[in-house]
């Protein structure tokens, strides 16, 4: 079964299945996962990077999506593509002699996962490819979960709970924003510089809502940064902007002062403890689809 989320964000890994460069790999960003890959195997002139053009064709094994913004997902493939740069990975050890290079990405993930910021996040790690399924070096934190199957991003303009945005704001451009090889090509430019390349879109004002309001600023207005998530309990009706119930969850963890994004928390209104990344993920429309 194909998943199919809003608002998709995702830092893939490539296997390439080229008999002279079988084995070889390479980590991008995307948030249309399933054009991405025919892009890389067009070459270059229909879009895919310079790195990949010669040795395709190219498998996607594996995909990390639930970043919170396109800033923190390349962040995320910046330091997994050099680790030995990154200020938080560099003390890991480089590749090992014989060790396979598939092999030594799947092991920083494995790190990445555990390691603030990104082990607070909501992410879920989602292998594409039954033939490369393997178990991860470390398990990654219990709100992250491994699953399994095709991912495919839901092209369609944002919506924020039963209001259409403003006409000038889509969660994908036309253009997809990160697809074109200013991103993929460049790997080694610093990040700020990439960033910088790229126009952002202009966000819709606040929309009035008629059909929720906070449960802890008593509001009903939302936007693209404040939308409302709701409890996962059926019996309770409790709607929160998700600023306000992040800012309760790392109330209750004592973290408010140093952190800005909660792993877990209670139910204001029923106290039920809910896990941040399974309130982001019913969000996006996918949460029952990893229930077990």
């Amino acid at each position: 079964m194909v998943v199919t989320i809003d608002n998709f964000f995702g830092v893939y890994l490539l296997n390439s299945v080229n008999e002279r460069h079988k084995g070889a790999c390479y980590i991008g960003f995307t948030v249309n996962p399933e054009r991405r890959i025919k892009q890389h195997n067009s070459g270059k002139e229909k879009g895919g990077a310079r790195k990949t053009d010669k040795k395709r064709p190219w498998k996607m094994v594996l995909i990390t999506h639930g970043f919170p913004s396109k800033i923190a997902a390349l962040r995320f493939e910046w330091a997994w593509q050099h680790p030995q740069v990154s200020t938080r990975l560099n003390h890991l050890s480089k590749r090992e002699r014989g060790e396979k290079e598939f092999d030594y990405r799947i092991r920083i993930l494995s790190e990445m996962l555990n390691t603030a910021p990104w082990k607070r996040l909501p992410l879920t790690v989602q292998w594409l490819n039954q033939e490369y399924n393997r178990h991860l070096d470390h398990e990654p934190p219990k709100h992250m979960p491994v699953t399994y199957g095709p991912v495919r991003a839901r092209l369609r303009r944002h919506k924020f709970d039963g209001e259409a945005a403003a006409d000038d704001y889509d969660t994908q451009s036309s253009e997809d924003e990160d697809e074109s090889d200013d991103y993929d090509s460049d790997e080694c430019v610093p990040l700020f510089q990439r960033l910088m390349q790229k126009k952002q879109p202009k966000k819709p004002t606040t929309i009035k809502n008629s059909h929720h309001k906070c449960y802890i600023c008593k509001e009903d207005h939302s936007s693209p940064a404040h939308f409302f998530l709701g409890c996962l309990e059926s019996t309770c009706k409790m709607f929160s902007h998700s600023k306000c119930l992040a800012h309760e969850f790392l109330r209750q963890e004592g973290t408010e002062r140093h952190k800005l994004v909660p792993v877990q928390g209670k139910c204001p209104a029923c106290s039920q403890v809910l896990l941040w990344g399974d309130l982001i993920r019913k969000h996006h429309g996918y949460h029952q689809q990893f229930q077990h």
